[in-house]
């Protein structure tokens, strides 16, 4: 799904479909698993077949589950990587602890590389056998490691990735979780200047996977699904301080205009969600309704919500739309329930994950009621 030329999203829930994927060395499908590495291969990587267009204030989000299956010693490891190497999607470094990327005469570059290493290599400055890392341009030695809570090549389930890059602040961030929860803070962090991805990259990269074994340290290396988006805004949530329960939902231009006008009308609560400015393939437009009953309160709506909303209820003011997400049942983002808080009626709350839960459990007040759009989170 692709709203203009800047921005791309997907989500792959699993690969039983894998037309928009470029296999290199021993990557292959395995049922609807992607296997980065079998366990018969030394190497092996797989790109999104498209370049992403980049600018110089680009941000990306992207998350995956990997599941690493130990035959004898557990693998070297994999990557995440966004490159412009002169081999495109058919790029391929070399095995054990090279992991798909460094290699003579095989390293991918330029290259921002987030690897997670399950082997310790001496002379590549490796602190442990259980560590991620921030990589440049196909280097083997990291610019800053950290250490997960867990062994990746030694646990029972599958493990959970998010990173995301702020393009605006070259920040990049990192969180792994044994649960599908995101966690609240990152593992590592890296805000640096070297890795701001135009000048790193130049104008396109493309997206995608590496990993690497020996023959004596085996493993089977396996995707389970990918979501990815790139150049879409974010979308705060402040909720009222005049009506506490109540909630606007906005880009940063206003977001801006509110810190610096209405910060004692207005509490930020952060980054909601992840939306579009402009119409695309799978995407509905939400309109903003203002109440004038109760003014300063929201309602987001989609077109055919909205015809009944403008022919039924004129206390909602139509303020035009806000932006463009995913449809019910899309299948393409994370589900936004909405609640209407019936202490204010005709205010509302969109809510995901945990917080649903939590809304559910302890917060009666608020009527769910449904799920009203999909959004990058």
């Amino acid at each position: 799904m692709s709203a203009n030329t800047n921005q791309i999203t997907f989500n792959i829930d699993d690969f039983s479909n894998t037309n928009q994927i470029t296999f290199n060395g021993g990557a292959t499908i395995s049922e609807t698993l992607l296997r980065l590495v079998p366990e018969d291969a030394v190497r092996g990587s797989v790109f999104y077949s498209s370049p992403i267009n980049i600018d110089s204030n680009i941000s990306f989000s992207t998350s995956f589950q990997i599941d690493v299956n130990r035959i004898n010693g557990g693998g070297d490891g994999f990557t995440f990587i966004l490159q412009n190497d002169f081999r495109q999607d058919r790029e391929l470094g070399g095995e054990g602890g090279n992991l798909g990327y460094a290699g003579p005469g095989l390293t991918i570059s330029p290259s921002l590389i987030i690897q997670f290493d399950f082997f310790q290599n001496a002379i590549d400055e490796d602190p442990n056998s259980n560590h991620v890392g921030i990589n440049l341009n196909g280097s083997k030695i990291s610019e800053i490691t950290a250490n997960p809570d867990f062994d990746m090549d030694n646990i029972d389930n599958p493990f959970n990735v998010w990173i995301d890059y702020e393009g605006e602040t070259d920040l990049l961030e990192v969180f792994l979780s044994e649960t599908t929860e995101k966690p609240s803070a990152p593992l590592l962090q890296y805000e640096d200047d070297d890795i701001d991805l135009f000048n790193l990259l130049g104008s396109e990269a493309y997206i995608g996977f590496t990993g690497a074994q020996s023959s004596g340290t085996l493993a089977n290396i396996d995707l389970l699904n990918w979501e990815f988006s790139a150049g879409l805004p974010h979308i705060y949530r402040f909720q009222s301080n005049q009506i506490p329960g109540t909630y606007l939902f906005v880009a940063e231009e206003e977001r801006q205009n509110i810190l610096q006008n209405f910060g004692n009308d207005f509490i930020e609560e952060g980054i909601a969600f992840k939306a579009a400015f402009q119409p695309g393939d799978n995407l509905i437009s939400l309109n903003r309704f203002q109440n004038s009953n109760v003014p300063g309160t929201y309602l987001y709506a989609g077109e055919e919500e909205s015809i009944n909303i403008r022919q039924n209820f004129p206390n909602f003011i139509d303020e035009g739309i806000a932006f463009y997400v995913c449809g019910v049942g899309a299948g393409e983002a994370t589900p936004f329930i909405r609640f209407q808080n019936s202490d204010v009626p005709g205010t509302y709350l969109y809510a995901t994950g945990a917080e649903v839960d939590n809304i559910r459990a302890n917060f009666p007040n608020f009527i769910e009621e449904g799920i009203a759009f999909e959004a990058i989170i």
